[in-house]
Parts: structure tokens; sequence; C-alpha cells
């Protein structure tokens, strides 16, 4: 009796910050955000366009591009509950939810139980996160598939961790690499800016090789099939690209510092007024756009800005 009380006690601070995080990415979905964003309605568009058979591709090339992933799912759900706005916005805030409970349990098996309720609960009234998942948009799947690659990654990798920083396990297995590795290369799948997690994920060996390199050599087989098989399931992006090399590149030139239109003539200048606006938007002054903010507010405030510049979750 008592080892299920414990059980429940222990299972009720998750559940509670998921109940948080439901009533705050759905409640009055449809109505709140007023209207549709284009980007919303755009992937609307493509998603049915899926469903009539028109075309099955790694990438949307219209509308400046769109990744695949969210597309065809969102094609999947208007198939089980129809078209409209809600529907549109229905497969965000699952996104949304189902990221704040893969935080809880990513950061259980990274740090500690007291450290992934302590992210989820951030990441549940984070208004950043709860905007995203209230709205269409596929960046709110980015996260998610990278949770997904964190987590098996280093599932796979304590197992050897006895030596360094990373805890032990009996398990010897090569699943959560290969897991790892099908969500790493689906990662690429989800958003513009997840081109760069690759270079994230090695960054992270490089850094385990130098103070647990034990779980690196113990795991370099494992660690290479993981690679292979992202490099496998990034394939028909990659090769639509090499096809196509302006949808690979076209959305980040429209709005890099170092063009001409964006940054009328003066690229320095433009990079310096970047720098100094991602800078302050911490903690001081945020977007004023209120479809993704509320306007002017920063990111974080001066509580969990401290804790954000100094590192602690």
């Amino acid at each position: 009796m008592s080892s299920n009380r414990e059980s429940l006690t222990r299972l009720s601070g998750p559940l509670l910050v998921l109940l948080l995080a439901a009533f705050l990415r759905l409640y009055r979905l449809a109505s709140v955000p007023f209207g549709w964003h284009p980007d919303e309605a755009t992937k609307a568009l493509l998603a049915r366009d899926v469903l009539a058979g028109k075309f099955f591709p790694a990438f949307f090339s219209a509308f400046t591009g769109r990744e695949a992933l969210f597309v065809y799912l969102e094609a999947l759900l208007f198939t089980l509950t129809g078209e409209g706005i809600f529907t549109g916005r229905l497969l965000s805030a699952f996104v949304g939810i189902l990221t704040v409970a893969l935080t809880y349990t990513t950061g259980r098996e990274l740090f500690s139980r007291r450290i992934g309720l302590l992210t989820a609960i951030f990441l549940a009234v984070s208004l950043w996160h709860i905007i995203a998942s209230r709205n269409g948009y596929r960046a709110v799947i980015q996260p998610f598939i990278q949770l997904f690659t964190i987590f098996f990654l280093f599932y796979g990798l304590r197992t050897y961790g006895t030596a360094g920083i990373l805890p032990a396990s009996n398990n010897h297995s090569w699943w959560p690499f290969l897991l790892a590795g099908i969500f790493l290369g689906l990662s690429q799948y989800t958003y513009t800016a997840v081109r760069l997690f690759p270079f994230l994920i090695l960054a992270i060996l490089f850094l385990l090789l130098i103070f647990d390199r034990r779980a690196i050599i113990a795991n370099w087989m494992p660690l290479l099939a993981m690679g292979a098989v992202a490099l496998l399931v990034f394939l028909p992006l990659g090769y639509h690209f090499w096809q196509h090399p302006d949808d690979f590149f076209g959305r980040a030139a429209q709005i890099s510092v170092f063009s001409s239109e964006w940054s009328g003539g003066d690229s320095g200048a433009r990079l310096w007024q970047s720098i100094k606006e991602t800078a302050r938007m911490w903690t001081i002054w945020g977007d004023i756009n209120y479809r993704f903010n509320i306007a002017g507010q920063p990111v974080f405030d001066w509580f969990t800005g401290i804790l954000f510049f100094l590192g602690i979750p």
C-alpha cells in the first residue's frame, strides 16, 4: 500500500504540470489568437494538396519553403477531424503538451526527477512555447524531435558511464542509439533552424570525449550506427536539396544580414543591430509583434533570467 501511495505521489507532480500545460494550450484554441496567420494557412493548404494526392515531397518549395513533417502530420489530422482553424492548431497544441512531458522525462534521465519536474514547469508556463503551441507553426515540432534525440542518445551512453559524468546502467543494447539516429535524421524535416542541431550533437560528443572518454570509446560502433541511420533518414531531404539548392539557401538568404535588401546596404550596422536586439530580448525588451509575444515583454523575468544566465535549470 505504501509503495502504491509513493508511486502516486511521484506521478502527481508531472501529471499536474501536464494538466496545466494542456489548459494553457487548449483553452479557447480556435479563437485565441484571433484569425489565421499566413504561416498557419499556407501549411493547411499544403496539407490539403497532400490529401488530394498532388505531391509527396521531402520538402515543400512553395511559400518560401516548408519542412515536410508538420505538413504530413497535419494532413493526417485533417483526415481524422476535418479541416478548419481548430484542427490546424490542434496539432501544435498536442505537440506542445507532449514536449512538456518529454522535457520532464529527458531532464530526469540526464539529471534528476527534481530537475526534470522544474524544467517541465518552466516550459509549461513559457510564454514563447505557449504561443508556438497555440498557433499552427511548424517550429513547435523542432524541440519535440530534438528531445527524443537527446533522450535516446544519453540513455544509450550512460551504459558505460561508470568512469565519468554519466550514471551507470546495465543496459547493453544498440537500440537507443538507433532510435537517436532516427530522430536526429527526422529533426531535419521540422524547421529551418534545426540544421545546426547535428553540430550540437557533435559538440556534446566531443565534450564527453574529454570528460567521460570511456562512454564514447566503449560506444564508438553504436555511435557510428547512429550517424549512419541519421544520414539514411536524411537522405530524401538531402537529395531534394542537392536537386534544388535554392530551397536550402532561399529562406536564409532572404533574412540574412548580408542580404542587401534586408540590410539596406550596410550589413555591419544591421548585424550590430541584430546582436543588440537579441541580447536585450532575454530580460529587457522583447518582440513587439503581438502574434509572437505580449508586445515588448522579454523572454524571462529577472528571476528566471538570472537562472538562465547562470546556466541553472
